[in-house]
């Protein structure tokens, strides 16, 4: 699973029972920072199990800015309006090998550090029922 990966699990453990694996995931924004770097801003498939008492009853989405550092092998092919995309990530003799695939979009690269930035809640209008 891909939160044995991260250097700081617990940012997002303490939320769930059990973490969401990252499978169909909103890829709000994604860009390159200084450093070989790249950040992707996300909202999770599925809400938390443990809500934060600052969270407001009316959030039903868990957003996530997480960092992939030391980023070599950077490969994009294709890209559509708002990427749906599921990752998965493996060790690897030269790091942590990272693949990202949806539909018209792929990404891959290699990374030797991921690390949750923020993970916050907000009401998403396309997920509100009726």
């Amino acid at each position: 699973m891909w939160i044995q990966h991260v250097q700081n699990p617990k940012a997002i453990t303490h939320l769930y029972k059990e973490v969401p694996a990252l499978e169909n995931v909103e890829i709000t924004a994604f860009n390159a920072k200084q450093g070989c770097s790249l950040r992707f801003f996300l909202n999770l498939p599925e809400f938390a199990d443990f809500r934060p008492v600052r969270w407001s009853e009316k959030y039903n989405t868990v957003a996530m800015e997480i960092d992939f550092w030391a980023v070599q092998n950077l490969e994009i092919l294709g890209l559509t309006a708002i990427p749906v995309l599921s990752f998965s990530m493996s060790k690897s003799e030269t790091g942590i090998l990272v693949n990202a695939v949806g539909v018209g979009m792929r990404i891959s690269f290699s990374c030797s550090t991921i690390y949750i930035q923020n993970v916050s809640g907000f009401i998403n209008s396309e997920r509100m029922l009726g």
